[in-house]
């Protein structure tokens, strides 16, 4: 008799004593991955059915017509961070079937048990992964700087035709 894939998730748990992705590692990660999914998907489609209800909804006042669209707005962050985790998760699931799972993809490292059993989406190592962070944040406040560069330049290029 076949196994269930949740069977090796209430039987077995990793350990650092065992070889680094071995088959039951991976076994692991990969029901894991794909109980994650399935649950991103009902809640993405509950969500989704939440977010008809709302665009739906009849506005009867101003405070009504606000709270809706709170709740819209609320609504749409939680689809693209639901999103966002079945964009991870599936890329996690192709490194499983890669062979690529569990290793840092700017250094070739170990990302390391640990983390892996917190977050096994995870694709860089805590050294790289605040290295991006640092880039992106990097980037952020230089793209901020250009922003606000432009639109100073645009000012003064409309006061200058204002004259």
């Amino acid at each position: 008799m076949k196994a269930k894939k949740t069977d090796i998730l209430k039987d077995y748990s990793p350990s650092v004593n065992e070889e680094y992705m071995n088959a039951k590692q991976l076994a692991y990660f990969k029901g894991v991955l794909e109980v994650w999914r399935l649950q991103a998907h009902h809640n993405l489609s509950e969500v989704e059915k939440r977010l008809a209800e709302l665009n739906a909804s009849e506005e009867h006042d101003d405070m009504d017509r606000a709270f809706i669209e709170t709740e819209v707005a609320i609504t749409i962050n939680k689809i693209s961070s639901l999103q966002n985790l079945l964009n991870d998760n599936d890329i996690s699931l192709h490194d499983i079937h890669a062979g690529t799972y569990g290793y840092c993809k700017q250094s070739g490292k170990e990302i390391g048990l640990k983390r892996l059993l917190a977050k096994p989406t995870s694709r860089f190592g805590v050294k790289a992964q605040e290295t991006e962070e640092k880039e992106n944040n990097v980037r952020f406040l230089k793209d901020e700087d250009e922003d606000e560069e432009s639109a100073t330049t645009e000012t003064e290029e409309h006061e200058e035709m204002r004259g």
